[in-house]
């Protein structure tokens, strides 16, 4: 009897404690892989794992666990009244997506030491966080960069190296000129040269018919200089002969002398080159193209195309007019008796009609119409009449005498002519004085 009233009242105390057990809230606690996560429970935060979700009832519920760098975590569980538990959490970890570009490609590709490839590269497996990059390749500067990646969306980095060197990109007027840099030839304009050491470098272009071009240049690494280099041209020389010379020059319409001619300090160019000779045929201009340091000679053969004119007149010392140009004078005979000239002779005269007037002081002038035949002579004789004009006064003791001089005697006298065709002959012992009119006295006779 004692016994069974000692298992009744065990069994009651159980159901005491039992009940009591009901009536308690459940007892949870959040604990993620790795700690420090973020518990929320039915969307209201319980701070940082490890984290009791107190406070909550019996019944389903939905925890979520949040850490940078990792995927979200959703769990849901039932609990009942005064359960007391663990729940575990892992956190699955995020990895951040890199895309890294660089001018030039192929780059070493260095994050946090670690290698990742060259460029271009694609990084799949990074931790999202902050990181410093490292970039190189041969014959450029290295670079360093800060990357942020915080999280899967894709970062790209698009990077542009320097040279560790400089780089030169040479043209020239004119163009193809021989270049050399430090004395070692670098082919011809226009011409681009990399991989040139930093510091100071000795640029030369040389061009036929050019001055050379030199030009110290002070570069740095990395630097990209564009060069136009202007040379000057030397000049050229032109030299003009004809047959036959004394033929007059024209280059570009401009007189420039007679054969044999040299002109020098030509600028290089093209110039258009006559030659012109009285008698001969016109030729038509010439083309020269002249280069610089260049000596050309242009060769002119002319071409006969006039005939002659002789001259003769009376008196001597006539001058000898073609169409208004002074061609030259007759000259006076040997024999002294003879009081018409030397033929006169004028060659080289254009075919066609022609002027000829016939002057000489003191004489009326006479005109004549001429027409000259190739290969021909057309034989002229001119006899000028003598003017009557007072230019002498003579006075003796009988008189004086205004008139034309003459001339004088073998004695010392004087023959003047003081009317038209009347001649007077003073002895020196009859003169008292003589001497030319004054321009008034001749001007204004009494």
């Amino acid at each position: 009897m004692k016994k069974l009233t000692l298992t009744l009242l065990a069994w009651s105390m159980a159901a005491v404690l039992f009940a009591a057990r009901e009536q308690l809230p459940p007892q949870i606690q959040v604990e993620t892989d790795p700690a420090g996560a973020a518990v929320y429970c039915d969307g209201k935060s319980f701070g940082n794992a490890p984290a009791p979700l107190s406070g909550i009832r019996a019944g389903s519920h939905v925890v979520v666990a949040e850490k940078d760098g990792y995927r979200t975590a959703r769990k849901t569980i039932s609990v009942s009244e005064g359960e007391r538990s663990t729940l575990n959490v892992k956190l699955q970890q995020v990895s951040a997506l890199v895309i890294i570009h660089t001018d030039p490609e192929g780059a070493d590709v260095e994050i946090d030491g670690v290698s990742r490839g060259a460029t271009p590269v694609l990084i799949t497996n990074l931790t999202p966080g902050r990181y410093r990059v490292k970039l190189q390749i041969p014959g450029f500067q290295p670079k360093e960069v800060e990357l942020n990646a915080p999280n899967r969306t894709p970062v790209k980095l698009s990077i542009s190296l320097n040279s560790d060197s400089a780089k030169l990109t040479i043209n020239s007027t004119p163009s193809n000129a021989e270049v050399t840099l430090n004395g070692i030839a670098k082919g011809s304009t226009p011409v681009t040269l990399d991989r040139i050491s930093a510091g100071n470098v000795t640029l030369e272009l040389k061009a036929p018919g050019c001055a050379p071009y030199k030009q110290i240049l002070t570069l740095s690494a990395g630097q990209d200089e564009d060069i136009t280099a202007v040379l000057k041209a030397i000049p050229a020389t032109l030299k003009v002969v004809s047959i036959p010379d004394k033929a007059r020059i024209y280059i570009d319409n401009q007189f420039k002398g007679e054969t044999p001619l040299t002109i020098t300090d030509l600028p290089p160019t093209t110039y258009k080159v006559r030659a012109e000779k009285r008698g001969y045929t016109l030729m038509p201009s010439r083309t020269v193209r002249l280069k610089g340091a260049e000596e050309v000679t242009e060769e002119f053969r002319l071409t006969k195309n006039a005939g002659t004119m002789q001259v003769t007149t009376e008196p001597a010392g006539v001058k000898v007019f073609v169409d208004g140009e002074d061609l030259g004078l007759t000259q006076a005979n040997s024999d002294a008796t003879d009081r018409v000239s030397e033929p006169l002779s004028l060659d080289f005269l254009d075919i066609g009609e022609h002027k000829v007037q016939l002057t000489r002081t003191g004489y009326f002038k006479k005109d004549f119409d001429i027409t000259i035949k190739k290969n021909e002579t057309v034989t002229i004789h001119g006899s000028l009449k003598r003017m009557f004009i007072k230019n002498y006064i003579v006075r003796t003791r009988d008189a004086t005498y205004e008139g034309m001089l003459l001339g004088k005697t073998l004695i010392g006298g004087i023959k003047i002519e003081i009317r038209p065709g009347i001649v007077k002959t003073l002895s020196p012992g009859d003169i008292i004085s003589h001497s030319p009119l004054r321009k008034d006295d001749i001007d204004n006779p009494k």
